[in-house]
């Protein structure tokens, strides 16, 4: 098998993946009717990495199945606004940070679509767009790891969504090093598996102390 074939069979893997990866997180919104626990910064980063991800996808032309992945996040992303606002507004989530976060990532968003009609423009403004893509992607755990902290506790955060995560990790590298796309792509799996240990490490710790306390 070439190095070239394996990235193939990971980037179908993956594309699959990130076609379902929040849809657990979304179906324990519904069911909890709640966003309770959940980071709204966490998902602000993401829907920031996903907008900034959609012009660096389309401008370099990158494989169908990297575009597609970006417009579902986007999708998903928008169901799990609405619940944010739906669910807690005006409770657990302050309304002008909601607001205000809400035309920042649609602005955002407003702009990457429009770039996709717009005239060419050169390989460093859509390695910028790919660059703050992967940070966003980077450091997107980490304020869900600081609320963690904070409660205790990882009750509002979904496991599949975390099992996901992990894969979708394992999955990005080895496709971004077989296929050799640019180096954003390869800057952020390569170091985000720190944030992702941490997020698991929270799931058991804080999962043990329950099982203690309830057995208690």
């Amino acid at each position: 098998m070439t190095p070239h074939s394996l990235g193939e069979i990971t980037l179908s893997f993956s594309t699959f993946i990130y076609i379902i990866w929040l849809l657990p997180q979304l179906k324990l919104n519904f069911k909890r009717k709640s966003t309770k626990g959940l980071s709204f910064w966490m998902h602000s980063l993401l829907f920031l990495g996903y907008s900034a991800d959609l012009t660096y996808g389309f401008g370099f032309s990158m494989e169908w199945q990297y575009r597609m992945v970006t417009i579902v996040g986007l999708l998903s992303l928008s169901i799990q606004h609405w619940q944010f606002g739906y669910y807690e507004l005006g409770k657990s989530l302050d309304k002008f940070q909601y607001y205000m976060a809400s035309i920042a990532l649609f602005s955002l968003l407003a702009f990457s679509i429009h770039t996709l009609d717009s005239t060419r423009h050169s390989r460093e403004f859509y390695n910028f767009f790919g660059m703050v893509s992967n940070i966003a992607f980077l450091i997107y755990l980490v304020p869900q790891i600081v609320t963690n902290y904070l409660n205790q506790s990882t009750e509002g955060l979904s496991l599949w969504f975390v099992i996901f995560t992990v894969f979708l990790g394992v999955c990005d590298l080895i496709s971004a090093y077989t296929l050799q796309w640019s180096w954003p792509s390869l800057f952020g799996p390569s170091v985000g598996f720190l944030f992702k240990a941490v997020l698991l490490f929270q799931i058991y710790y804080y999962g043990k102390r329950y099982e203690a306390a309830e057995n208690s």
